[in-house]
């Protein structure tokens, strides 16, 4: 009893922490995403790559660690992994049953909803699958997913292994292994809550790119214009003076 009344709560409570982590990676990506488009569409940019090549560098180490460690097989950990084969030794709590009952919470006498339920089941499972060899299988994806990824972090962030040659990862393993981690959490937070986020990209409430309508390095003239037209402060608003 204590099983059943425990396990779906920690479900549902590493299922906010990883969905709030993996957000944060397609925010991270979003963003990278536009700052290149902006860089491509701009072509009066004097010599950008030496500073992009750097965000860059920057933007790929945080996505390499961030993707890694939802592979994270360590004990102690909140991970994608560790998630998926907690459910491998509690099928009772993902099984087509309680997949149903979680529809029936939500939608009440709802026949509709009952038989939507079953067909996400047989999407999600496939119809007369072991759930233990759906949770084999998505291990072996999840694993498959970042193997790139980790090998990247294992040898050039996390260490500096003299026998790793040079960076093999790019950006589309970087990619494909987010969105890879993404189908899998979206399996399992169905599976377990019966719904799942239909977008993971947040919508930002400001527009980011701001800094960038005015130049950051202007020459003495160009800055004095700016200024005389209010579109920078004569002074720094942190200094007292």
């Amino acid at each position: 009893m204590a099983v059943e009344s425990e396990t779906p709560e920690r479900w549902t409570q590493w299922l906010e922490v990883l969905f709030q982590h993996i957000v944060e990676l397609h925010d991270h990506r979003a963003i990278w995403n536009e700052l290149v488009d902006m860089v491509q569409a701009n072509r009066e940019i004097p010599d950008p790559w030496f500073f992009l090549d750097w965000v860059g560098r920057l933007w790929a180490s945080t996505m390499v660690v961030g993707i890694r460690r939802l592979d994270d097989r360590d004990p102690k950990s909140v991970s994608l992994a560790r998630l998926i084969a907690d459910v491998g030794k509690h099928p009772e709590l993902a099984s087509r049953k309680h997949h149903r009952s979680r529809h029936a919470e939500t939608y009440p006498g709802d026949d509709w909803m009952q038989r939507r339920a079953d067909e996400e089941y047989d999407d999600y499972v496939g119809s007369g699958l072991p759930l233990a060899e759906m949770v084999q299988r998505d291990l072996d994806k999840l694993r498959a997913a970042g193997a790139a990824i980790r090998h990247h972090v294992n040898k050039y962030v996390a260490h500096t292994d003299e026998h790793a040659g040079p960076p093999t990862a790019t950006y589309a393993d970087i990619d494909a292994a987010l969105d890879g981690v993404t189908a899998l959490y979206r399996r399992y937070s169905s599976l377990i809550t019966g719904s799942a986020p239909s977008a993971m990209t947040p919508t930002h409430q400001f527009d980011w790119t701001q800094p960038f309508l005015v130049a950051w390095k202007p020459d003495g003239d160009y800055l004095e214009a700016l200024r005389r037209q209010g579109q920078v402060p004569r002074a720094d608003p942190r200094d007292p003076g």
